[in-house]
């Protein structure tokens, strides 16, 4: 239900609460002058909506292509222009809401939609308007959404000159219950193109007629939020005398920090940071006093003797608040990144034997190493400069050493508390200098390509023999899913301090508080070295959207490492493949700072790993392994002899370029319609699709050129010429249709049942397909089945055909593409892309119409790579059902009717017959 847009008697009517207003109903003005009156009520009602809701100065800004990216990935891009739809959707994406707000929502996005439509705009336009109205609800009033329907009603304050969508939305979010406010410095002259009736809003022109006209003024073509807290404080400060007033820090805040442009919930972000207190990884203030760049080589961590890339961390520090006031002292935020890891300082670089070394190897390794470091010169110095001040703390070169120095006195606390003794093994986080020894290695490429696979499987079992959770993944992490995501508690926050510290929230491991700590402590050094990775300029948002991913994959396997923890026998993560992005690599980042030996395989060097980490370490092998599995049971594991890996290695050498393939060796293609002239269509249709123009191969999937076109008459009337034509055609890659319609809706098909159930919301349930027992296609080869149901889902999401998502036309797709006769699958499991395609010769002699069915059959053959040629003498048209223009058509000649279709085995291949033809014809 829409809210009323209702008058107000006084400006104080803004801040009733919904129970003492006279209806239920909210408040949309628009501020086209000001006065001293309307800037106190301004700055009052600019305070209320940086609590409870939304501030905007000048624009909201498009989504980002990775605000898109996401919304893709969870969402998917079906639309659909039905409330149902609309209310689903929101449902899903933005879970939180109740459902009196979420139909308050839909209700109002459907109208606004509506109205596009009835304004004459097209699907896809509506489309993209309803895209864009979900990324900003997310992105940018996911905060103010939480909080309507309450006795509060939460506050929208523009400044600006507002536009089409922004417009929209706002009127949107309006008529689901919230107050609006626009300033317009410079008038109605914007206002007036998105709401040309003045239907939506009131202009403020007093509460006392022509008296408070009177004093009204035109606002400064400059105005601002920034500058409208600037003459406020002036204001106060001229009010008070020179004492700090309470808007002092707002002002402060405003100057130094750039002018706010969207406050979301009461949290700002800000036009060149990430909002609030910003927090900045690389300003710490270190508690120890410091030492000279002189000092530089005496004071580095200790390192392996092999030159490993080893790091210790261990570090507590203060992060300083750049907000100053004026004339004033900085005020800090403290937080604390204390992941206590030494990490790789142990090994001897051995690869998979350092991932077997029980607890006690790893403790009298790292006990000698240090002794032998402590009782060189080195240490000496190390000694003397604790004494030194650091003079500039803000070199580089300072703050490493500074750091390193604090590494060493915690090592040094370590080893003289006895904190590797097995009686306070299980004491960890009694003190807070405790640290723990884990492996993070990558290995690149592989030892021996005949070994490889076995080694793993054998060094597999030693893990589970002594015990350890062993975490395996091959070739990619899953992406949380809609029911992850919606399990993390979150909120609007300032800053990245404040999303850190809200967040961690979800992290309780309830079997051991202790575990819980160390995630806690890894989960916020990840955190802010991904704000520091991506720069002051990143969003909040973006931030956000990362630590809730990965926050999703500590809930999905902290109770898989964690179960029955002991840190004589931490657990192990293999990683087969190497990190695909972003998201996977920060994941990585997090584990190596708990107590979990993180092993990250690449037998296949050509593919990139994602990962960079300053406390890695890679081991590089020239050879490299085409596996994707990592062999964790002998049923799985396969062993190549020395000519089958030199076969493969020919393989990568022979078939890499454009006219040499291996067997079937793309799983995934894309078809492109070739334009052709009628006489080229007999050349084509025994070519090889490699040989076509427009055949391409990209990123591991095929382009092919296929003919999909209609061919009208007859040439010059000549029938029997024609029906020689159609013989050649039928190769034994080609299915001939030549009764039409083929398939009629009335026909048997064991697929129509459970369509509705193979496609819901807006999605193609492929699990639920393969396990169907109607399911036809469990003998083809499994790459084989996922194409079909890919080219499946394309062709619905598509609208290719008339009737898609609107009178269920879609559910008739899944039917018939779901049950092809059984010479069209065997086709489809010969199909090698590369070479000859299958073809479909469909020829409509009679006056009968195409049906549905048959269209969607000729379309999804086409998608599936399928040459589709129909022959229609009489030229009728083919092309009722479909959406747009997907086929070709050739005039052949002159128009034919009545064409009986003959018995294809007496039509010769040539008009001149043979004297054996001739002498035993009939007649």
């Amino acid at each position: 239900m829409s809210f009323k847009h209702m008058k107000i008697q006084s400006l104080d009517d803004f801040f009733v609460p919904l129970s003492g207003r006279s209806e239920k109903g909210i408040y949309f003005y628009r501020f086209n002058k000001t006065s001293d009156k309307i800037d106190e009520f301004i700055y009052k009602y600019y305070n209320a909506a940086r609590k409870s809701g939304v501030v905007i100065d000048g624009k909201i800004g498009n989504p980002t292509e990775s605000n898109l990216s996401y919304y893709q990935e969870i969402m998917g891009m079906d639309f659909q222009m039905s409330m149902g739809f609309i209310s689903d959707s929101l449902k899903k994406w933005l879970p939180r809401m109740r459902s009196i707000q979420r139909e308050n929502i839909a209700g109002a996005i459907y109208d606004v939609l509506d109205g596009l439509r009835r304004s004459g705009k097209n699907e896809n336009m509506l489309k993209n308007a309803y895209i864009k109205f979900m990324c900003w609800l997310y992105y940018k009033f996911e905060g103010i959404v939480e909080q309507m329907n309450g006795e509060n009603i939460p506050k929208i304050f523009f400044v600006g000159d507002i536009v089409g969508y922004e417009f929209m939305l706002i009127n949107i979010l309006a008529d689901a219950g919230c107050d609006v406010v626009f300033v317009q410095p410079h008038g109605d002259a914007y206002y007036l193109k998105v709401d040309g009736n003045l239907e939506k809003s009131f202009e403020y022109v007093g509460e006392n007629g022509a008296a408070e006209q009177d004093v009204m003024r035109a606002f400064a073509a400059d105005f601002s939020i920034k500058s409208m807290l600037e003459n406020h404080d002036f204001k106060a400060q001229r009010e008070n005398g020179q004492g700090t007033v309470s808007s002092q820090a707002e002002v402060q805040r405003a100057k130094s920090q750039g002018t706010i442009k969207l406050q979301s919930g009461g949290q700002e972000t800000k036009s060149h940071g990430m909002g609030g207190s910003q927090v900045d990884v690389q300003n710490i203030q270190r508690q120890e006093s410091g030492i000279t760049q002189a000092e530089e080589k005496s004071t580095k961590s200790l390192q392996n003797k092999k030159s490993l890339n080893i790091k210790i961390q261990s570090t507590e520090a203060d992060n300083i608040n750049s907000m100053a006031d004026r004339g004033g002292s900085q005020p800090k935020i403290s937080y604390k990144v204390s992941t206590r890891n030494c990490t790789n300082v142990w090994i001897e670089g051995n690869g998979l034997d350092d991932f077997l070394q029980p607890a006690g190897v790893r403790k009298d390794r790292f006990r000698k190493l240090y002794e032998n470091e402590r009782r060189t010169e080195k240490v000496n110095n190390v000694e003397n400069a604790q004494n030194l001040h650091i003079r500039n703390a803000d070199k580089v070169n300072d703050i490493e050493n500074a750091q390193n120095l604090h590494n060493i006195r915690n090592i040094e606390n370590n080893l003289g508390n006895g904190m590797f003794s097995a009686d306070n093994a299980q004491g960890y986080g009694a003190d807070k200098d405790k640290i723990f020894l884990n492996c993070y290695v990558r290995i690149n490429g592989v030892w021996d390509k005949l070994t490889y696979e076995n080694e793993l499987y054998q060094f597999y079992l030693s893990l589970k023999a002594m015990k350890r959770n062993v975490v395996v993944i091959s070739e990619l992490i899953p992406k949380p899913d809609v029911d992850e995501i919606a399990k993390i508690r979150r909120g609007n926050y300032r800053d990245v301090f404040q999303l850190v510290k809200g967040l961690e929230l979800n992290i309780n491991f309830t079997e051991n508080p202790i575990v819980s700590e160390f995630l806690i402590n890894s989960f916020e050094d990840t955190v802010y070295g991904e704000a520091d990775r991506l720069g002051t300029g990143a969003n909040i948002n973006k931030i956000l959207n990362k630590a809730v991913y990965l926050l999703c994959f500590i809930n999905r396997y902290q109770a898989q490492f964690f179960k029955n923890f002991s840190y004589d026998n931490i657990p192990c993560f293999i990683y087969m493949g190497g990190c695909n992005d972003e998201n996977e690599a920060m994941f990585m980042h997090f584990l190596a700072r708990t107590p979990i030996d993180v092993l990250i395989l690449c037998p296949n060097r050509a593919e990139r790993c994602r990962l960079e980490d300053n406390i890695l370490y890679d081991i590089n092998y020239e050879e490299q392994l085409a596996i994707d599995k990592f062999p964790i049971q002998n049923s799985g594991l396969h062993i190549g002899t020395a000519a089958y890996h030199a076969e493969r290695e020919l393989d990568t050498l022979m078939y890499n370029d454009d006219t040499i393939f291996r067997d079937k060796q793309y799983d995934k293609a894309r078809t492109v319609s070739l334009q052709t002239m009628d006489r080229e269509i007999k050349i084509l249709w025994e070519t090889e699709i490699k040989y076509r123009p427009g055949f391409s191969t990209v990123d591991g999937s095929v382009n092919i050129p296929v003919i999909f076109s209609k061919f009208s008459g007859v040439k010059d009337g000549n029938v029997r010429e024609y029906m020689i034509m159609l013989k050649k055609l039928m190769t034994p890659e080609t299915v001939v249709v030549d009764k039409v319609p083929n398939i009629l809706s009335t026909d048997a098909n064991p697929i129509k049942e459970y369509a509705t159930e193979f496609f819901k919301n807006g999605r193609l349930h492929r699990d639920k397909i393969k396990k169907s027992r109607a399911y036809r296609y469990g003998f083809l080869r499994d790459e084989m089945q996922d194409y079909i149901l890919d080219k499946l889902e394309f062709l619905i999401a598509q609208k290719y055909i008339k009737g898609t998502f609107e009178n269920g036309t879609e559910y008739t797709i899944v039917s018939v593409a779901l049950n092809l006769p059984k010479e069209v699958t065997r086709l489809l499991q010969a199909f090698d892309f590369t070479k000859k395609n299958p073809k479909l010769l469909y020829i409509n002699t009679s006056d009968e119409l195409i049906s549905l069915e048959d269209t969607i059959y000729l379309t999804f053959l086409h998608l599936l790579g399928f040459d589709v040629a129909l022959f229609v003498p009489t030229g009728y048209n083919m092309e009722k059902y479909f959406n747009l223009k997907l086929m070709e058509e050739h005039q052949l000649g002159d128009y034919i009717y009545d064409i009986q279709i003959p018995d294809w085995e007496s039509i010769p291949l040539s008009l001149h017959t043979s004297w054996r033809d001739r002498l035993f014809r009939h007649g």
